[in-house]
C-alpha cells in the first residue's frame, strides 16, 4: 500500500484546530453569529484561516513537505531575483484580476448567497497579494526551473503582451505562445503547450466552490446562531437533523480549507486537473446552480413521508435506523477530513490510503448514497408498487451519476499518478469478490 499524502498528525491537527475554533466561537463567543448569512462572514473566514493555517504550519515546520519529490523544490539553489519575483506575482495578481471578471460578469454571483464570499474576497485581497511576495521569493529560491513556473508564464506573457502593443512583436506571436523564447523561431515542445489550459482548470475549481462552500458554511453558522433549545427536549429525529447538520458543517469546512491552502510549500498544491468534459458534468450537476435545476426536474425521488414517519410506531426500530444514518454521515466526514489540505474536487493533489481509503476507493460516495436510501426511503414512503418503482429508479440513476463520478476520478488519477495503480490492485486484491473467487476458485 503507498503512502498516504495526508499524515494522521496532521489531521489531527486540524481536528484540534477545529475543537479550539468552535469553542472560541461558541463558549466566549468571539463572534456576534446571526440568522443572515451575510453578517456571519467574520466567523466564517476566522474558521477557514485558523483550522487551514496550523496544518500548514504542521506540514512545513514538522513534517517539511517541501522536501517531498512532489513539491519540487530543492534546497537554496538560486540568489534572490526580484525581477522573476515580481513576473511571478504579476500572474498571481493577473489570475485574481480574471476571477473577479468572472464573479463581475455572471449574474449568479450578485445572489445573496454569494455575498458573504465577495465581502471576504474583496477583504483578503489585499493581504494575499501582501503575502505572496515572500512566499514567490522563498519558492523561486529553490525551484530548479524557476522560469518553467506558471505564474511566471502568465507575468512574462502579459508584460510580452504589452511590448507587442507598443514595440516589436506581434499579435500573432502572443497567440502562438512563441513570445518568451530565447529564439522567436523555436516553437515550445508539445508536453509544454497545455500549461494554460491546466492553470485555468485549476483556479476554475477554485472559481466555482470557494464560493459556494464559503457560502454553506455562512448559511449554516446562520442557522446554528438560531438553536435555542435545550438538546433533551429535541425528539430523535431532530436530534438526527441537528446533529447532521453539525457533521456536514465540518464536510464544509475542511473543503473550504482545501480549495483555500493550496501551497507548494505544504506540498498540497494542484498537481493536476480532471481534463474531460464528463468529469467536470459530473461533478458538478451535484452542486448548485445545476442541481437547483437538475433536481426538481430528473432526480425527484423524495416525497414529503421520512424516514421517522414510517417507524414512527417502532421507536426501538427509529433509533437503529437513524444511528445508521449518523454512523453513515460521520464516515462520509471522516473521508473527506483525512484529506487534511489536499481535499478537492477535480483534482489530483496526493492521493488518500489512509482512513476508510484504506478499506475503500470511494468511501464518501459509498456512505453519502446510502445515506440517501436511508432519509428518502422510496421504497416504502409511497402508496403503490409503481410509484415506489418509480421513484427507486430516480434515485438509482442518482447513484449511477456518483458511479460516474467514482470513475472519471479513477480515469485521471491512473493517468497522472503511478502510486495509484498499486493502490487500486491493493484494494482490488483485499474486495469481497476477489476473496469470492478465491473460495469458488481456489488454485
Amino acid at each position: 500500500m503507498p503512502p498516504s499524502s495526508t499524515s494522521g498528525s496532521t489531521v489531527l491537527v486540524g481536528l484540534l484546530s477545529l475543537a479550539a475554533c468552535t469553542w472560541l466561537l461558541f463558549d466566549l463567543p468571539l463572534f456576534n453569529l446571526k440568522p443572515q448569512s451575510v453578517a456571519n462572514t467574520d466567523a466564517a473566514i476566522f474558521l477557514v484561516l485558523f483550522i487551514g493555517m496550523p496544518m500548514v504550519l504542521w506540514e512545513v515546520l514538522w513534517h517539511k513537505s517541501y522536501r517531498n519529490p512532489s513539491a519540487n523544490l530543492a534546497v537554496v539553489i538560486h540568489t534572490k531575483n526580484k525581477r522573476r519575483v515580481f513576473i511571478k506575482w504579476l500572474g498571481l495578481a493577473t489570475t485574481f484580476a480574471a476571477m473577479a471578471f468572472v464573479y463581475w460578469l455572471l449574474p449568479l454571483y450578485r445572489q445573496d448567497f454569494y455575498k458573504p464570499f465577495m465581502e471576504a474576497a474583496s477583504g483578503l485581497l489585499s493581504t494575499i497579494l501582501f503575502l505572496a511576495w515572500p512566499y514567490f521569493s522563498w519558492v523561486d529560491k529553490r525551484q530548479t526551473n524557476p522560469e518553467q513556473d506558471v505564474y511566471f508564464k502568465i507575468g512574462q506573457g502579459l508584460i510580452n503582451g504589452f511590448k507587442a502593443l507598443f514595440k516589436i512583436s506581434t499579435y500573432s506571436q502572443i497567440l502562438n505562445g512563441q513570445l518568451g523564447l530565447k529564439n522567436p523561431e523555436e516553437k515550445p515542445s508539445q508536453h509544454e503547450r497545455p500549461w494554460l489550459a491546466e492553470h485555468i482548470r485549476a483556479w476554475g475549481v477554485k472559481l466555482f466552490f470557494l464560493p459556494l462552500m464559503f457560502g454553506f458554511i455562512c448559511e449554516n453558522l446562520g442557522a446554528i446562531s438560531g438553536w435555542h433549545f435545550k438538546w433533551q427536549q429535541l425528539s430523535w429525529p431532530q436530534q438526527v437533523e441537528h446533529l447532521a447538520v453539525c457533521i456536514f458543517m465540518v464536510d464544509l469546512l475542511w473543503g473550504c480549507v482545501g480549495y483555500l491552502w493550496s501551497l507548494k510549500i505544504a506540498d498540497s498544491h494542484i498537481r493536476s486537473t480532471e481534463p474531460t468534459l464528463l468529469g467536470w458534468a459530473v461533478a458538478l450537476a451535484f452542486y448548485a446552480p445545476f442541481n437547483q435545476v437538475l433536481g426538481p426536474n430528473f432526480f425527484a425521488y423524495e416525497t414529503s413521508m421520512k424516514w421517522h414517519h414510517w417507524l414512527a410506531t417502532s421507536p426501538e426500530w427509529a433509533y437503529v435506523w437513524g444511528g445508521t444514518i449518523l454512523l453513515l454521515n460521520v464516515c462520509f466526514v471522516w473521508a473527506t477530513v483525512v484529506f487534511g489540505l489536499r481535499f478537492s474536487n477535480l483534482t489530483h493533489r496526493g492521493i488518500i490510503t489512509s482512513g476508510p481509503y484504506r478499506y475503500f476507493k470511494h468511501p464518501a460516495y459509498l456512505c453519502k448514497n446510502l445515506s440517501w436510501w436511508m432519509l428518502a426511503m422510496p421504497f416504502m414512503l409511497v402508496s403503490t408498487s409503481s410509484e415506489a418503482l418509480r421513484m427507486c429508479l430516480i434515485l438509482l440513476l442518482a447513484n449511477v451519476g456518483y458511479f460516474l463520478r467514482a470513475q472519471t476520478e479513477e480515469r485521471h488519477l491512473l493517468k497522472t499518478c503511478p502510486e495509484y495503480a498499486t493502490y487500486a490492485k491493493v484494494l482490488a486484491q483485499r474486495s469481497w469478490l476477489n476473496w469470492l473467487r478465491k473460495q469458488t476458485h481456489p488454485s
